[in-house]
């Protein structure tokens, strides 16, 4: 049959061969490939197993894809490396960014800021979207520069847990043109809790309302001033007992707390950069001025959230009182903290000594200070406290005190002869300390009645100042109008210093401080010395008045108030008074009791603020600095700043109080 096949069809013989050539490839493909496929399959076997057999490509458009190294290629977002808690979730490893320089070189950031595109962000509002990149300042990059940084992810800051999250030790640094500077992200109010701060740090933010200078001691020194969000801050313990109450306050004032910086290292600069006003009498930048229109980069540093002011703001000064208060009544007296008045060894010399004033210079400049304040209010008695306790000096620093204050107003005052003195003189000191307390008056106003005492035992030992007592009548033409009270200052133990070994009177936390304990045993020992009438006056009216270095709600006070003194200038619920500020906070330290029987004699009271709201650059003395440089600037600023004023004599604003006195029976019928 074959045959015959070959015979019919033409070239049949070669296609024979060629067919027994494919079948033969045909048992080698299966070998390598399949067994038992059908026709199909095994073509398709053919096709699959033979080498492929390349068919050139169509030509289509090209799709740029992004480079593995360089400007444009993988990054990791900022918000992944800042994380959503304070502290960054990559620090310790090394992250890539890509981002818009936002802000020039700080030198106090030691680096720049950068911010993600905004096609980039990730839209959550608990995270940044800024970072700080710690460099070296010769790398060129200004604001509007996009830039890729490799670097090692750091908490950068000086407390612990409160830091800024930053790239340093940067193994690239590439610039990659230019972007829009991303749209600064609006502040309104301050954040539920303070650790919510968080989310705008190292970002390009504006204060959206105005805000309120709360501490400005660091202005002329660092350029930086604390604001509030909620205006003027008062102690927790002014307005709250220790408690629930206080801590809350507490709690209320650090979270509506910024620091305006700017953002520069140098000390005592020649020019603030962010201000276009300096400090001058015009422009003092007490406490209390609102400034408006902040715009900045918000950062964490020195245990503070704060914003490096990019332009100045808007500033609205707070004004200065023109006059002393017009305290009403017939008898006037002041308390008076004169913050370390001491005078060397009375002759000139013996400077520095261990407080007050480092030259004679000093010396003179901080008198006529003093001076002046005492004698624009001129008080009919006047109670001083933190003077040098000198009393075995030829000259001691209240006689010169007297002596100044009589040359410049003739206002005959006299000084009050502490306990165990020969009679006019003041030749003995009072107490062990290195300050004292004292009482001044003028001699055609009062008269002293019997001799003054003084506590010196218990908790006036040690720790506590010694409390001065002294009776006066007031006079009338001249003479004796039987008009008799008691006056008793003091100056209780501070709230630093603190002595970890004494346990009973370490910080409990409760916005107290230190040596609370201390000041209760000194109320309870004056009050109970109080009533044996220590100067033998045979009346019951007392003023007790000084520095208690204890808040209006504190232990102490409320137990004064508990047995039955009234507490004085206590200001109203919308207005506080306050006498000092320490820490962004305002209080009152210095304070005035009237015991039962002297109430309905008080006229009125009222605290002088020239001291408590005032830039201290306003002091008689520059601060004592160890770089050369910087103490020649600190002291030509306080130069061009010192005036013979009463604004910024102390750090205690002064205390007074004006009295009606009732004819007492015991007085009226002693001897003239």
């Amino acid at each position: 049959m074959v045959v015959f096949w070959l015979d019919l069809v033409p070239n049949a013989g070669l296609i024979f061969l060629l067919a027994l050539i494919v079948m033969t490839n045909i048992q080698v493909v299966l070998k390598r490939c399949i067994s038992r496929l059908t026709l199909a399959a095994i073509v398709l076997g053919i096709a699959a197993c033979s080498d492929p057999v390349e068919t050139p490509a169509t030509p289509q458009a090209s799709v740029p894809s992004a480079p593995i190294t360089g400007c444009g290629a993988k990054a990791m977002r900022i918000s992944e490396v800042q994380g959503a808690a304070a502290l960054s979730p990559l620090a310790g490893s090394t992250a890539t960014v890509e981002a818009v320089v936002t802000s020039p070189y700080l030198s106090t950031v030691g680096g720049i800021f950068v911010q993600e595109e905004r096609d980039h962000r990730d839209g959550d509002p608990a995270t940044s979207e800024g970072l700080v990149i710690l460099l070296d300042p010769s790398k060129v990059a200004k604001p509007g520069d996009l830039v890729r940084v490799t670097g090692l992810v750091t908490e950068f800051g000086d407390e612990p847990g409160k830091s800024v999250t930053a790239l340093k030790d940067l193994t690239e640094f590439l610039s990659c043109g230019s972007a829009p500077i991303p749209a600064v992200a609006s502040i309104e109010q301050a954040p539920v809790v303070l650790a919510d701060w968080e989310r705008f740090e190292a970002m390009r933010v504006t204060l959206d309302l105005p805000v309120t200078v709360i501490r400005n001691d660091r202005l002329g020194s660092d350029g930086e001033l604390q604001v509030s969000l909620s205006g003027r801050q008062f102690q927790p313990t002014e307005i709250h007992p220790p408690g629930e109450d206080a801590r809350r306050l507490s709690e209320d004032n650090q979270r509506n707390r910024l620091i305006l910086d700017d953002g520069q290292n140098a000390q005592y600069p020649k020019k603030i950069s962010w201000l276009t006003q300096a400090v001058t009498q015009e422009t003092p930048f007490r406490i209390g001025t609102r400034i408006g229109e902040v715009e900045g980069f918000f950062d964490e540093r020195g245990g503070s959230y704060r914003v490096h002011v990019a332009k100045p703001p808007v500033v609205e000064q707070a004004p200065r009182p023109k006059l002393p208060p017009s305290v009403k009544g017939e008898l006037e007296i002041m308390s008076f903290n004169l913050e370390n008045w001491f005078n060397g060894d009375g002759k000139g010399g013996g400077f520095p000594t261990s407080r007050g004033a480092a030259d004679k210079a000093g010396l003179l400049r901080q008198r006529a200070k003093l001076v002046a304040a005492i004698a624009a209010n001129a008080p009919d008695i006047a109670a001083l406290i933190e003077v040098e306790n000198d009393g075995d000096q030829p000259k001691t620093a209240l006689s010169e005190l007297v002596d100044a204050l009589n040359a410049q107003t003739q206002l005959g005052y006299t000084a009050v002869v502490p306990p165990g003195a020969a009679a006019k003189a003041l030749d003995a000191k009072l107490g062990g300390d290195e300050i004292r307390v004292a009482i001044i008056y003028r001699k055609t106003k009062v008269r002293i009645k019997g001799n003054s005492a003084a506590l010196t035992t218990g908790p006036f030992e040690r720790l506590n100042r010694p409390p001065l007592a002294q009776t006066f009548e007031r006079l009338g033409k001249g003479k004796g109008t039987g008009q008799v009270f008691t006056l008793v200052v003091n100056h209780w133990k501070s709230k630093g210093g603190c002595d970890p070994s004494n346990t009973a009177n370490v910080d409990r936390n409760d916005s107290q401080a230190c040596w609370n304990p201390v000041r209760v045993e000194a109320a309870r020992a004056m009050m109970d010395w109080l009533k044996t009438d220590p100067t033998g006056s045979g009346d019951p009216d007392q003023l007790v008045l000084g520095d208690f270095n204890a808040y209006s709600q504190e232990d102490p006070l409320r137990l004064m108030e508990e047995a039955g003194f009234m507490h004085l200038a206590e200001g109203t619920s919308k207005a506080p008074s306050y006498s000092y500020s320490w820490d962004g906070s305002v209080g009152r330290l210095d304070h005035a009791f009237a015991s039962k029987s002297l109430k309905s004699q008080v006229a009125d009271a009222d605290i002088w603020h020239i001291n408590a709201d005032e830039y201290p650059g306003f002091a008689y003395a520059a601060p004592v600095l160890s770089e050369p440089e910087q103490q020649a600037r600190a002291l030509a600023i306080s130069g061009a700043l010192h005036r013979k004023h009463s604004f910024r004599t102390s750090d205690h604003d002064p205390l007074l109080v004006g009295l009606n006195l009732a004819v007492d029976s015991v007085a009226a019928d002693a001897p003239k």
